[in-house]
């Protein structure tokens, strides 16, 4: 088994409470369906003794018996169905965040995280499997748990079996259907871990994380071959593992029920490096050197999930007049080259720094000199505070239309305008941008961005300059794009 460092630790020690929580929770609700049942069994079996053989054949008296059964298990299921779908989200949750746990802790940096939507998170614990929800397999075997115990039952009072007799029976019975339900348990919870856990990774890697996934199983008489294979195999946040003609992700994600049911593997990071930009954003945040996952929860996440929600609105002209004063401010502040950058990129640098940025073709004799120009314009950002939330607009072209649509990050600087009508134009400005629309930018309060206003080459553009590197999401509303910046 691979080493783990402390956090990692951690995580686990934290996942096998949450499991045994979870295994509590099931066998408490099977225990009361079996006591219950065995109330019934105690007045079946002392009735059927004053009974003749043929009274006690009565169909009646067998659905009677059925019913009850029924009736019993029905009202538990929900309870089950609750439970495993209650762990299935806590795991979900915690293999997203525990990643950014280890990172932040093991590497003593604060990162941009993005928080985990919940819709995200219960669309994933109620997505079918094998086009099967997770409902209607607990059904099915809730029903098959009802046949079972009755015929067992019907076929003890037959047989003028006493009540300890069938209450075996029934005990074996009840026991099975509890361990199935704790497989699917850990097999759904494990699931979902897996899928957020993956995307975990890629955001990471989108941030400047030098990354890579490493399998982690439990070696143990009970781990699959094939598995004790893949234990401490590496590879990179977009590769899959494969082993003998199957291929995932991450555990529990190769759609082959041979290789998901039960499965207890997971995986773990393995860094090999912070990009220097991301290293510098930092440097002014100071981190503990430990905390508990919980502990960091508290401050990380729970902190920010508390905050008022943004109240994003449009600028009127009061708005934009003290917008501008504190862009006068804040560039009355600058250093001379901080300024020369703001003034090259508004002018026509632009374009060109966006593509080193994008990592696309450039020309490699003009890089030193972009650099130096990003290098300033990021120190020049860093130093404007915006207090308000707002709505900006951009035109663009539908190719970078897709690209906002499916994206979550913006590599590069991205140039918007509180003026809807500057968005438009831009549209109207050249015949490449006739299948363009204008999108909608809601920016909260404190967001590494700048607003330039009449110190742009472009006074009349009203630009406000996100910086690179920010997540963000999107929704359609109204037919209208609405990118909602994260950090």
């Amino acid at each position: 088994m691979s080493q783990l460092n402390k956090w990692q630790k951690e995580l686990q020690a934290l996942q096998k409470a949450n499991y045994q929580e979870t295994d509590n929770q099931l066998f408490n609700v099977y225990r009361q369906s079996l006591i219950d049942i065995k109330k019934r069994l105690k007045v079946y079996t002392e009735n059927a003794e004053s009974l003749s053989f043929s009274t006690r054949l009565e169909v009646e008296r067998l659905f009677s018996v059925a019913d009850e059964i029924n009736a019993i298990l029905q009202l538990n299921s929900p309870k089950v169905e609750k439970t495993i779908k209650g762990y299935s989200a806590k795991q979900a949750e915690q293999g997203y965040y525990g990643l950014w746990y280890t990172l932040e802790q093991s590497q003593n940096i604060a990162l941009s995280m993005p928080l985990i939507n919940h819709d995200y998170i219960m669309n994933l614990v109620n997505a079918p499997v094998a086009g099967k929800r997770l409902s209607k397999r607990l059904y099915k075997y809730r029903d098959e748990l009802a046949q079972n115990v009755t015929n067992n039952i019907i076929t003890g009072l037959f047989e003028g079996k006493s009540y300890a007799e069938i209450a075996r029976w029934i005990n074996e019975e009840t026991e099975a259907s509890y361990k199935q339900a704790l497989r699917i348990a850990r097999t759904e919870a494990g699931r979902t871990q897996s899928v957020t856990t993956q995307k975990g990774y890629e955001e990471a890697k989108e941030l400047g994380i030098n990354i890579k996934k490493k399998w982690l199983a439990t070696i143990d008489k009970h781990t699959r071959r094939t598995h004790q294979e893949l234990d401490g195999k590496e590879v990179d946040v977009d590769e899959e593992f494969t082993i003998r003609g199957h291929s995932a992700k991450g555990p529990r994600m190769f759609g082959v029920a041979s290789e998901d049911v039960n499965c207890r593997c997971t995986t773990i990071e393995v860094v090999d490096g912070i990009s220097p930009e991301l290293r510098k954003d930092n440097e002014s945040k100071e981190m503990s050197e430990f905390k508990s996952y919980d502990e960091w929860y508290a401050d990380r996440i729970r902190q920010n999930e508390s905050k008022p929600k943004p109240n994003f609105t449009e600028l009127d002209f009061f708005g934009q007049s003290d917008l501008q004063d504190d862009s006068d401010k804040w560039v009355a502040g600058l250093k001379p080259e901080q300024v020369n950058a703001m003034k090259d990129y508004t002018s026509d640098a632009f374009a060109k720094m966006n593509k080193i940025l994008r990592n696309e073709k450039y020309n490699p004799r003009e890089k030193p000199y972009l650099v130096n120009i990003i290098q300033n314009l990021d120190d020049a950002i860093s130093k404007f505070k915006l207090k308000h939330d707002i709505i900006t607009y951009r035109g663009v072209s539908a190719n970078e239309y897709d690209a906002i649509l499916n994206g979550n990050v913006f590599k590069e600087f991205k140039s918007t305008s509180i003026n809807k009508k500057v968005a438009e134009d831009f549209l109207n400005f050249t015949s490449a941008n006739k299948d363009g629309r204008v999108v909608k930018f809601l920016i909260p309060k404190g967001t590494q961005g700048a607003y330039i206003g009449t110190n742009s080459s472009m006074k009349k553009e009203s630009e406000f300059l996100l910086n690179r590197n920010l997540k963000y999401t999107v929704e359609i509303v109204d037919n209208i794009l609405e990118v909602t910046i994260l950090g």
